[in-house]
């Protein structure tokens, strides 16, 4: 006996941001934006809920057999390896960025290409900024509008030179979350595509309880083209693919390429139980539940134990990592506006410290507190980034939720590229607080090349760049895993290290690079195949003094003849660093200000991380007080971490002292 959970409608956000949503009928033509959330999707709401119910009730009248039509395929190899977003990448798909026109008369929606507007701009600079770096897959809603894509952009002067147009009617742009999802398989590293049910139904329940599972009569208004992309894709490279009935979308899905997946808690809100159908008007585009209409994402209905087998068999994972989800994005729940792995270790979070009112601060509090005390797939910390927010029109951080939040974490890597959104035009000069966001991401992904795109057009969609495109994995890849040193270690004559190194060719050689800071050449030593995959290589630690910063990584070239390097942008600036305890770092600007700096700050948990410091010694002294000059800590550190997590939230100031040298360090406690 399955138990069915019971689930509300709302979201928080849903009704938050109808009112932006309403249709100002100033001509007979009014252009409308779509949304990724359905429900608040005006190119598809004049013709769903009251449509769709007339025809189940005129199906089951004439007592057709109900049968999906859709059956699951294959389940997945036992192998299946997700590749992460910040693996190489061959290709790059993307929807054209279509202008939607609803007559108001008629209530007919039509499209158009448009270059002329914001969008039809937006379309246009993804598909340069991609091609650069990755093909890009570019699907049209007919073939005779590649022909008009090819002219507009050969007009603008940025003609399209690595591409490939695939036809497939256009529900929706939303690529990210209709997927292709790209796996490995095999030790011939196959790529499969899985195809996750996405904004679809498996059965309907009338007011009589009668239940239909008819399922493209069913989903007849829902995204249904868009839901067949992966299948698309699919065909169009060869490539098997492989169906869950798991309901879920690519912008709530991170994975770390070594078997953790992320998915906030709406994947299983989306999955568990039943919800109630909607109603959209038509002229309003307002929603009210409709409670004679009951919907399964999956039928039988899943209890939490069924959804949580379902997920780990989906995606073939060994640790199912689940934030709370946060609610300003349109109701989506999504994680890629938020956050974002800029490889195994390190996570990119955006900045909510500044906003403790905001409707969605207490959890992207707990959710922060929860990665900071999480622990990768190699068993280390995560490394994590607090980056920037956009601002509002207004020019002050966001404090509130605006109809749908801002980001600038939405981007796209395109290989060795970070395709970002901006609130002003690169073309034009960006704005003050955009280029120094730039910079701050520029400085959390070293070596990557900081792609903006004014992407303005897009808010209030629920969505930004990430959640219009998907990679597709690189062939022939070489996989690289190291639990890499970084940060502050003990100081020691050799450091013997280990890491992983596959293809489906084998390796021909690998090598570790390493050099002091601030050298221009690298030294390297041969890497020794032992077990397996696994290669063995030592660090010479006695060839450094306990003041320097080492710089290493790891190439590896295949029999077939590839190359690449861990990190993947190694080459370019973005190499793995550390340090040695036992000594304290001075500015060269000043001898008496100590190099000091604090991780993570802002921390929720209150717990501090020292860098730069002998935190051994008995010398050094710290004082932190309040913004009442009150003195909450007096203490001599014999360890690296400062700890605040009695005090309330609130800013705090740390006097260090170290033989007359001195640091003082804001902190912040949300």
């Amino acid at each position: 006996m399955r138990t069915l959970v019971k689930k509300s409608f709302t979201k928080n956000a849903f009704l938050f941001c109808l009112a932006f949503f309403a249709v100002q009928v100033l001509t007979a033509q009014t252009k409308v934006m779509p949304h990724k959330n359905p429900r608040l999707d005006k190119t598809m709401s004049a013709k769903h809920n009251a449509l769709l119910k007339e025809k189940l009730i005129a199906y089951k009248s004439l007592s057709k057999t109900s049968e999906r039509s859709n059956p699951r395929m294959d389940p997945l190899p036992a192998d299946a390896r997700f590749a992460a977003q910040f693996e190489e990448s061959q290709a790059v798909v993307m929807t054209w960025l279509y202008d939607f026109v609803l007559d108001t008369v008629s209530n007919v929606i039509t499209s158009s290409i448009s270059p002329d507007t914001l969008l039809g701009k937006i379309s246009c600079d993804l598909a340069d900024a991609i091609q650069r770096n990755a093909l890009v897959i570019i699907r049209v809603n007919s073939w005779t509008d590649s022909t008009a894509i090819l002219q507009l952009m050969s007009d603008r002067g940025t003609p399209l030179y690595n591409y490939r147009f695939y036809e497939l009617a256009v529900d929706d742009w939303w690529d990210r979350d209709s997927g292709p999802v790209g796996f490995y398989y095999s030790d011939q590293d196959s790529i499969g595509i899985l195809d996750m049910d996405y904004y679809t139904y498996e059965a309907v329940e009338l007011e009589d309880g009668s239940i239909i599972t008819d399922f493209n009569l069913i989903n007849e208004f829902n995204r249904i083209h868009d839901d067949s992309i992966p299948i698309a894709i699919g065909g169009l490279l060869g490539y098997p693919v492989y169906k869950t009935t798991l309901n879920n979308e690519g912008g709530n899905l991170i994975f770390d390429g070594l078997g953790a997946t992320w998915s906030s808690t709406r994947t299983r809100e989306s999955n568990v139980g039943f919800s109630f159908g909607y109603l959209i008007d038509t002229i309003t585009f307002e929603v009210t539940i409709d409670s004679s209409l009951i919907t399964y994402a999956n039928f039988p209905a899943i209890n939490d134990s069924e959804f949580e087998q379902l997920f780990v068999e989906s995606y073939n994972t060994n640790n199912f990592i689940e934030p709370i989800a946060l609610n300003c994005d349109g109701g989506t729940g999504h994680l890629d506006l938020y956050c974002k792995l800029f490889d195994d270790n390190r996570l990119g979070v955006v900045d909510y410290a500044h906003a403790p009112g905001h409707s969605d601060y207490e959890n992207w509090a707990t959710n922060l507190a929860a990665f900071e005390a999480a622990t990768d797939n190699n068993n280390k910390p995560y490394t994590i980034s607090i980056l920037p927010m956009p601002l509002t029109d207004g020019g002050v951080p966001q404090s509130e939720c605006e109809i749908d939040q801002r980001t600038y974490m939405n981007g796209v890597f395109v290989n060795k590229s970070f395709i970002m959104p901006v609130q002003s035009d690169p073309d034009t000069g960006l704005s003050p607080f955009d280029q120094a966001s730039v910079e701050a991401f520029q400085k959390a992904l070293p070596g990557y090349t900081i792609i903006p795109i004014d992407s303005r057009a897009m808010y209030g969609t629920g969505g930004s760049l990430h959640c219009i495109t998907h990679e597709i994995p690189a062939e022939n890849p070489i996989f690289i895993r190291h639990k890499a040193l970084t940060g502050a270690q003990n100081w020691q004559n050799n450091y013997p290290l280990t890491a992983e190194v596959k293809n489906k060719s084998g390796i021909a050689s690998a090598k570790a690079y390493f050099r002091k800071a601030g050298q221009t050449q690298w030294q390297s030593v041969n890497m020794r195949a032992s077990t397996g995959n696994n290669f063995n290589f030592t660090l010479p630690g006695n060839g450094f003094s306990p003041l320097d910063t080492i710089e290493y990584f790891i190439e590896a070239i295949s029999n077939n003849g590839k190359t690449i390097t861990k990190p993947f942008t190694a080459r370019e600036g973005g190499y793995w660093r550390f340090n040695f305890n036992n000594y304290v770092a001075t500015s060269t600007s000043n001898p008496n200000e100590l190099l000091l700096n604090a991780f993570p700050n802002p921390s929720v948990l209150g717990l501090f991380q020292l860098t730069g410091v002998n935190t051994d010694s008995p010398q050094f002294n710290i004082r932190v007080h309040n913004l009442f000059g009150q003195t909450i800590v007096l203490q001599k550190m014999n360890n690296s971490t400062i700890d605040l997590s009695a005090q309330p939230s609130g800013v705090y100031f740390a006097n260090i002292q170290y033989n007359g040298m001195f640091k003082v360090l804001k902190l912040i406690k949300p």
